[in-house]
Protein backbone atom coordinates (compact mmCIF):
# COMPACT_ATOMS: atom_id res chain seq x y z
CA UNK A 1 0.00 0.00 0.00
CA UNK A 2 2.91 2.36 0.66
CA UNK A 3 4.12 2.00 -2.92
CA UNK A 4 0.63 2.72 -4.23
CA UNK A 5 0.31 5.71 -1.92
CA UNK A 6 3.59 7.15 -3.15
CA UNK A 7 2.50 6.68 -6.77
CA UNK A 8 -0.82 8.42 -6.08
CA UNK A 9 1.05 11.27 -4.45
CA UNK A 10 3.11 11.82 -7.60
CA UNK A 11 0.58 11.18 -10.36
CA UNK A 12 -1.14 14.07 -12.08
CA UNK A 13 -3.67 12.06 -14.11
CA UNK A 14 -5.40 9.59 -11.77
CA UNK A 15 -8.97 10.73 -11.12
CA UNK A 16 -10.69 7.53 -9.90
CA UNK A 17 -9.45 4.87 -7.49
CA UNK A 18 -11.31 1.70 -6.55
CA UNK A 19 -9.74 -0.24 -3.69
CA UNK A 20 -12.46 -2.88 -3.38
CA UNK A 21 -11.27 -6.15 -1.82
CA UNK A 22 -7.96 -4.92 -0.45
CA UNK A 23 -6.67 -5.04 3.12
CA UNK A 24 -7.20 -1.50 4.31
CA UNK A 25 -7.35 -1.09 8.08
CA UNK A 26 -7.11 1.91 10.38
CA UNK A 27 -3.27 1.87 10.42
CA UNK A 28 -3.09 1.88 6.62
CA UNK A 29 -5.80 4.55 6.47
CA UNK A 30 -3.63 6.84 8.58
CA UNK A 31 -0.85 6.62 5.99
CA UNK A 32 -3.20 6.82 2.99
CA UNK A 33 -4.92 9.88 4.43
CA UNK A 34 -1.66 11.81 4.29
CA UNK A 35 -1.62 11.18 0.55
CA UNK A 36 -5.20 12.41 0.15
CA UNK A 37 -4.30 15.65 1.89
CA UNK A 38 -1.96 16.62 -0.93
CA UNK A 39 -3.55 14.89 -3.95
CA UNK A 40 -5.07 17.34 -6.43
CA UNK A 41 -6.50 15.01 -9.10
CA UNK A 42 -8.46 12.21 -7.41
CA UNK A 43 -12.20 12.91 -7.66
CA UNK A 44 -13.64 9.46 -6.88
CA UNK A 45 -12.53 7.05 -4.16
CA UNK A 46 -14.10 3.66 -3.38
CA UNK A 47 -12.98 1.50 -0.49
CA UNK A 48 -15.95 -0.44 0.83
CA UNK A 49 -15.87 -3.22 3.40
CA UNK A 50 -12.58 -2.78 5.25
CA UNK A 51 -13.66 -2.15 8.81
CA UNK A 52 -11.50 0.95 9.22
CA UNK A 53 -13.59 1.78 12.28
CA UNK A 54 -13.67 5.12 14.04
CA UNK A 55 -9.85 5.34 14.19
CA UNK A 56 -9.58 5.01 10.43
CA UNK A 57 -12.41 7.50 9.98
CA UNK A 58 -10.58 9.97 12.21
CA UNK A 59 -7.54 9.75 9.91
CA UNK A 60 -9.64 10.03 6.77
CA UNK A 61 -11.49 13.02 8.20
CA UNK A 62 -8.22 14.91 8.62
CA UNK A 63 -7.58 14.40 4.91
CA UNK A 64 -11.10 15.42 3.92
CA UNK A 65 -10.68 18.75 5.71
CA UNK A 66 -7.77 19.59 3.42
CA UNK A 67 -8.72 17.83 0.18
CA UNK A 68 -11.04 20.01 -1.89
CA UNK A 69 -10.98 17.94 -5.08
CA UNK A 70 -12.62 14.64 -4.11
CA UNK A 71 -16.31 14.65 -5.11
CA UNK A 72 -17.34 11.00 -4.66
CA UNK A 73 -16.52 8.86 -1.62
CA UNK A 74 -17.71 5.30 -0.98
CA UNK A 75 -16.93 4.13 2.55
CA UNK A 76 -19.80 1.69 3.02
CA UNK A 77 -19.46 -1.36 5.28
CA UNK A 78 -16.46 -0.03 7.20
CA UNK A 79 -17.66 -0.24 10.82
CA UNK A 80 -17.38 3.51 11.23
CA UNK A 81 -20.12 3.68 13.85
CA UNK A 82 -21.48 6.74 15.60
CA UNK A 83 -18.07 7.97 16.81
CA UNK A 84 -16.62 7.80 13.30
CA UNK A 85 -19.51 9.78 11.87
CA UNK A 86 -18.77 12.55 14.36
CA UNK A 87 -15.28 12.88 12.88
CA UNK A 88 -16.77 12.81 9.39
CA UNK A 89 -19.36 15.48 10.13
CA UNK A 90 -16.66 17.85 11.39
CA UNK A 91 -14.65 17.23 8.22
CA UNK A 92 -17.64 17.85 5.97
CA UNK A 93 -18.15 21.26 7.55
CA UNK A 94 -14.82 22.26 5.98
CA UNK A 95 -14.96 20.15 2.82
CA UNK A 96 -17.02 21.74 0.07
CA UNK A 97 -16.22 19.34 -2.77
CA UNK A 98 -17.87 16.05 -1.77
CA UNK A 99 -21.25 15.70 -3.47
CA UNK A 100 -21.71 11.91 -3.39
CA UNK A 101 -21.14 9.99 -0.15
CA UNK A 102 -21.99 6.33 0.56
CA UNK A 103 -22.10 5.50 4.28
CA UNK A 104 -24.41 2.50 4.04
CA UNK A 105 -23.99 -0.51 6.36
CA UNK A 106 -21.80 1.29 8.92
CA UNK A 107 -23.80 0.66 12.11
CA UNK A 108 -24.53 4.32 12.63
CA UNK A 109 -26.83 5.00 15.58
CA UNK A 110 -28.84 8.00 16.71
Amino acid sequence: MRSLSQAIKKTRKLTKLNLTRNQIRSKVMKFFSKVLQVNTTLTKLDFPGYQIGSKGMKSLSKALKKNQVLTQLNICTNGIGTEGTKFLSLALKENRSITDLDLSKNKIGD
